[in-house]
C-alpha cells in the first residue's frame, strides 16, 4: 500500500513560512521548491510504472493534507483500518475457509457467528 499526500501550494508555502517564523519565501527558496515539486512528480512517475507490475495485489492512495493535522490522521486512519465481515451461519455449513480466503484476499478481518 502507497499512500501520497498532497497539498496545494499555497498551504505549503504558508505552513513553511509559519515554520521559520518568515513572511515570505525568497526567491532562490522558490526555485528550491520548483526542484522539489518536479523531483517528486519524476518519483510518482516511476513508483507508478513499478506498481503496474503487481496488479490488484497493491493499493495506491491519494490524500490531500490541505486540511488541518488531526483530519488528515483521520483520513489515513480510516484508509488502514480493517473492514469486518461477520456471517451469521449454522454450525453444519461449512463457509468458514470460503469466508477466511475471501478475507484474506481482501484485506479483511472474518469473523464467524453460529
Amino acid at each position: 500500500m502507497i499512500i501520497q499526500l498532497e497539498a496545494e501550494d499555497d498551504v505549503l508555502k504558508k505552513r513553511h513560512c509559519a515554520k521559520n517564523e518568515i513572511d515570505d519565501i525568497p526567491e532562490e527558496g522558490q526555485e528550491e521548491y520548483k526542484k522539489a515539486d518536479e523531483q517528486a512528480e519524476n518519483d510518482l512517475k516511476d513508483i507508478n510504472s513499478h506498481l503496474v507490475q503487481y496488479g490488484i495485489r497493491t493499493k495506491a492512495i491519494t490524500l490531500k493534507t490541505d486540511d488541518s493535522l488531526e483530519s488528515t490522521c483521520k483520513a489515513v486512519e480510516s484508509e488502514l483500518s480493517p473492514k469486518v465481515i461477520i456471517v451469521n451461519h449454522e454450525k453444519r455449513l461449512g463457509i468458514d475457509t470460503t469466508c477466511s480466503n475471501l478475507a484474506i484476499k481482501y484485506n479483511m478481518i472474518y469473523l464467524s457467528a453460529y
